[in-house]
């Protein structure tokens, strides 16, 4: 069972034309889930797309640190780190 926990805000590199890297704001909702959380941003296909974003992002929080449920390796891992920062300031994690 999951239950909406939080709606965050957090900077995301957006790719321009050019090879332009800029930061932009993109809001998630967070959802606690059954020993997981789950992010999911609110963009629509074309932007997640620019955002290099998936459709949701998973993780634990694990002995005080994220570990996402995709691997060492997540390519969003920043993503993971800045919204757990977000719920932290926020009291929830």
């Amino acid at each position: 069972m999951s239950s909406k926990i939080a709606n965050v805000h957090i900077s995301i590199p957006y790719k321009r034309p050019g090879n332009i890297i800029k930061q932009n704001p993109v809001a998630f909702d967070v959802y606690a889930l059954d020993g997981y959380y789950k992010a999911v941003p609110l963009l629509n296909e074309d932007e997640r797309r620019i955002a290099n974003l998936p459709h949701e992002l998973l993780f634990v929080y694990e002995n005080g640190r994220p570990v996402s449920k995709r691997g060492s390796f997540d390519g969003n891992f920043h993503a993971i780190e800045d919204i757990v920062r977000e719920l932290q300031k926020l009291n929830l994690i």
